[in-house]
C-alpha cells in the first residue's frame, strides 16, 4: 500500500521525523529507546530494543512498512522479510545523509513537500551553528597514542583520571609523556612509546583543529581526549 498506513519504527529518528512531518498517525509501533517526542512513548506500543525485536508483536500489528537502521538491525529485517513484511533500512551517517533520510521518509509517506521544508529548516539551523562555532574561541587538546585499552585504563579508569582532566597536570606532564614516559609517571623508552603496552604519548594539537580532525590526521583509530 502506498503511502503505508501502518508503520513500525525500530529506531528513534524515524519516529521523531514522522511526528515533525505530521504523519504520526501512521506509526503503530516504536522502539523502546524512543524518547522524542515524549508523547510517542504514551501513544505508541513498544516492540523492540535496538538489536532485538518482538517479531510476533510486530506481525500482530500488521504493518505495511517497517523502518530499520543499519546492519545492526539486519537480522531483524531479514526475519520480517521472510514473513512477507515490507522493510526499508536507512543508513545515515552524516548530516547530509540525515537530511536525505528526512526527504526519503517524506517520499515514502506522501509528504514530500513537508519533508523538503523540514530538511531546509534543519540545514539552515546547522549552517547557523557552524557560523557560531567559527566565531567561538577554541582550546587545545591532548592526544594519547597507543593501545586504546591501555589508554582507557591508564587515563580513563585509573586513579589519575581527575588529574588527566586538570589542565595544569596535562601541561606539566606533556614534555615527559612526549618522550615516552608512562602515564603513571614512571620512566619509559622513547623509541617504544605508543607501541609498548602501558605507554602513552601525548601530543599537543593546535587549537584551530578539531578533536576529530586531529584524531584522523595523526593516528586513525587511536584514543583522543579533549582537555577541559
Amino acid at each position: 500500500m502506498f503511502p503505508p498506513e501502518r508503520i513500525v519504527c525500530l529506531t528513534e529518528e524515524t519516529v521523531e521525523t514522522l511526528y515533525l512531518l505530521g504523519e504520526e498517525r501512521r506509526i503503530v509501533g516504536i522502539s523502546g529507546y524512543v524518547v522524542r517526542p515524549p508523547r510517542a512513548r504514551r501513544e505508541k506500543p513498544r516492540v523492540s530494543a535496538f538489536t532485538t525485536a518482538d517479531v510476533p508483536k510486530i506481525l500482530n500489528l500488521k504493518p505495511d512498512l517497517v523502518l530499520t537502521f543499519s546492519d545492526l538491525q539486519a537480522d531483524i529485517a531479514a526475519t520480517l522479510i521472510r514473513h512477507g513484511i515490507e522493510v526499508h533500512g536507512f543508513n545515515q551517517r552524516t548530516i547530509s545523509e540525515i537530511l536525505d533520510m528526512v526527504m526519503a521518509l517524506g517520499a515514502l509517506t506522501g509528504a514530500t513537500d513537508r519533508a523538503w521544508r523540514l530538511a531546509q529548516e534543519l540545514a539552515t539551523s546547522v549552517a547557523g551553528v557552524r557560523e557560531q562555532a567559527v566565531a567561538m574561541p577554541t582550546k587545545g587538546v591532548f592526544r594519547g597514542v597507543g593501545r586504546s585499552d591501555d589508554f582507557r585504563y591508564r587515563v580513563g579508569v585509573g586513579a589519575r583520571r581527575s588529574r588527566w582532566w586538570d589542565r595544569r597536570f596535562c601541561r606539566s606532564e606533556f614534555q615527559q609523556a612526549s618522550q615516552g614516559s608512562r602515564c603513571n609517571g614512571g620512566g619509559g623508552n622513547p623509541s617504544r612509546a605508543g607501541h609498548h603496552r602501558g605507554f602513552v604519548v601525548r601530543q599537543e594539537i593546535p587549537s584551530g583543529e578539531s578533536c576529530a580532525a586531529a584524531r584522523f590526521r595523526l593516528h586513525p583509530g587511536s584514543a583522543t581526549r579533549c582537555a577541559a
